[in-house]
């Protein structure tokens, strides 16, 4: 603490109160952004720098009986629907981790989530509606609904034609006729 005047041996710095806490710099951080924790500000070689009084962190740090809910160690909302009824009794760090964690698992099993595949009729349908209102849709809808890229200016997949007309963004345009038998 030297450079800092008027600092006596009760508080203590940022990186002391994280280590007393058993936390990083930054939850405590977050502990004082939520008012659990209330720097005292003292101006030292670098600007002006937070300490922490030993009996607010001695408090906090018996201060078990409530479990914390995620929201108040990772700096989440408790409204978000990731966040939501999760609460822990862990140390915040441990808290961090997990919920990064949960957070790339769920990202990698919505990535491999099959998509709803299209039922063939619907399929049928919707190009049948496509032909009949004059619609030009991107490839990405075309292959969607028939499963493979068209190529060639036309191209013919069961009863439907499909004519590339243009452009819509940067996708090549096709227009869906009707084959008639």
């Amino acid at each position: 603490m030297s450079g800092v005047s008027g600092v006596s041996g009760d508080k203590l710095s940022k990186a002391e109160a994280a280590e007393f806490l058993g936390v990083s710099p930054r939850s405590v951080e977050r502990y004082s952004q939520r008012g659990k924790l209330h720097p005292i500000y003292f101006e030292g070689d670098n600007g002006k720098e937070a300490y922490y009084r030993l009996e607010e962190l001695e408090k906090l740090k018996a201060d078990t009986s409530t479990p914390l809910h995620v929201s108040e160690v990772v700096g989440g909302d408790e409204n978000d629907e990731n966040d939501k009824g999760i609460t822990y009794a862990q140390t915040p760090d441990s808290l961090i981790i997990i919920h990064d964690i949960v957070n790339k698992l769920l990202e990698v099993v919505q990535s491999t989530q099959p998509k709803e595949e299209l039922k063939p009729l619907v399929a049928y349908e919707e190009l049948e509606k496509a032909a009949e209102k004059h619609w030009i849709l991107p490839t990405r809808v075309v292959k969607e609904l028939i499963k493979v890229k068209p190529h060639g200016e036309v191209y013919t997949r069961g009863a439907f034609r499909f004519v590339k007309t243009g452009k819509i963004g940067a996708e090549a345009g096709w227009k869906v006729e009707k084959v008639q038998a």
